[in-house]
C-alpha cells in the first residue's frame, strides 16, 4: 500500500511538472508577438527607450501582412516584368535566403547593438576584473614572500652573526 501511494505521488508530480512547463512555454509563445517585432526582431523596450511607438511600428512599418502580400505579389507577377527590387527578392526566395528581409534592422530606429547586450558585456567585464584582481593579489603575495626572503638573504650577507628569526616549533641543527 505504501509503495503504491509513493509511486502514484511520483507519477502525479511528473504530470504536474510537465503541465507547468507546457503552460510556461505557451505563455512565452503568447507574449512574444505582443513584445517582439516579427520582422526586425527588436523588443518593445528598445522602441520605448528611443521614444518610438512599438504598436505603430508593428502595425504600419513592419506589418507582417504587408510582407506576405508582397511575396504573393512577386509570385503572381511574371518574371520578365520584375523591377530591380522584385528581381532581387525573387532570386533570394528561390535560393531560400532571407537577406532581403530587415532582420535585426530597421530604418525607424538607430539601434546600437552593443547597447542591447550591455548587461551581458557588463557581466563579462566584471568577471574579467574579478579574475585580474585575484591574479594581482596572488602576484602581490608572491612578491611579498620574495621580498621577505631577499631581506633575510641581505641580512645574512651584511651581518653574518645575525640570527635568523625562527618559526615556533622549529629548531636549528
Amino acid at each position: 500500500m505504501l509503495i503504491n501511494i509513493v509511486s502514484m505521488n511520483i507519477i502525479f508530480g511528473i504530470i504536474i511538472d510537465t503541465f507547468a512547463e507546457l503552460r510556461d512555454a505557451q505563455n512565452t509563445r503568447d507574449e512574444d508577438p505582443k513584445n517582439v517585432c516579427f520582422i526586425s526582431g527588436y523588443e518593445r523596450d528598445v522602441f520605448e527607450k528611443q521614444g518610438k511607438s512599438f504598436d505603430k511600428h508593428i502595425t504600419h512599418e513592419h506589418n507582417p501582412v504587408n510582407y506576405i502580400n508582397f511575396l504573393i505579389y512577386i509570385k503572381s507577377k511574371p518574371e520578365d516584368e520584375y523591377d530591380g527590387i522584385e528581381a532581387y527578392v525573387s532570386d533570394q526566395l528561390a535560393n531560400k535566403k532571407t537577406l532581403w528581409a530587415p532582420i535585426e534592422n530597421t530604418m525607424f530606429l538607430v539601434v546600437d547593438k552593443d547597447e542591447i547586450d550591455i548587461d551581458t558585456k557588463m557581466d563579462t567585464l566584471q568577471e574579467k576584473v574579478d579574475e585580474e584582481t585575484a591574479t594581482i593579489k596572488e602576484n602581490l603575495t608572491t612578491i611579498n614572500e620574495q621580498i621577505d626572503t631577499l631581506a633575510n638573504e641581505v641580512k645574512k650577507i651584511t651581518d653574518p652573526d645575525a640570527v635568523e628569526p625562527q618559526s615556533p616549533g622549529t629548531g636549528r641543527k
